[in-house]
């Protein structure tokens, strides 16, 4: 006898301001039997080159990307490099990232920015710490977001309805 045990799936619509033609969707699919989660980004229009790419603390896109609040701890993506014709598609495995829980991206935003994270200030300010607890450096968080720009590209972070669906055996 086998139970049905959802494999859940998210999805963020990523959209710029104003007049941009930034258009995409990067999707977030848990691998069976681990934490890790499968980031696959594709998005054009973007200005060609490396951008940062975060987690924010907000799902909320009322006053466009300017309302998503500030990165949110614990879920470190990194940098994007945009092709010369504003494209990127990738996927990659990050062990950073959950879905649920108190670390949970559901109901937040992705946000990319302007420019690159620089990794060696951002990792010796301790910027991607591995709880929620106080930090050394308070204002690491804020310090490395506006290193990076303002938000150039947003979107809400769902469940999508296409949730697979895979047999396991009853215990």
């Amino acid at each position: 006898m086998f139970q049905i045990v959802p494999q859940w799936q998210a999805f963020a619509k990523i959209v710029g301001g104003g007049e941009s033609t930034v258009d995409g969707a990067v999707t977030f699919q848990p691998f069976p039997y681990t934490n890790d989660i499968r980031v696959t980004i594709n998005v054009t229009g973007l200005p060609p080159g490396k951008h940062a790419i975060h987690i924010h603390t907000y799902g909320d896109v009322s006053e466009g990307c300017k309302s998503t609040g500030g990165q949110f701890p614990n879920n470190f993506i990194g940098n994007i490099d945009t092709k010369e014709d504003g494209s990127i598609s990738a996927a990659f495995r990050s062990a950073y990232l959950s879905l649920f829980g108190l670390n949970g991206i559901i109901g937040r935003s992705i946000v990319i920015h302007e420019k690159p994270i620089d990794l060696n200030t951002a990792l010796n300010a301790e910027v991607f710490s591995s709880s929620l607890q106080a930090m050394t450096d308070a204002l690491a968080y804020q310090t490395e977001e506006n290193s990076v720009g303002p938000a150039i590209a947003c979107g809400i972070i769902s469940i999508t309805s296409a949730a697979m669906a895979t047999p396991q055996p009853l215990n």
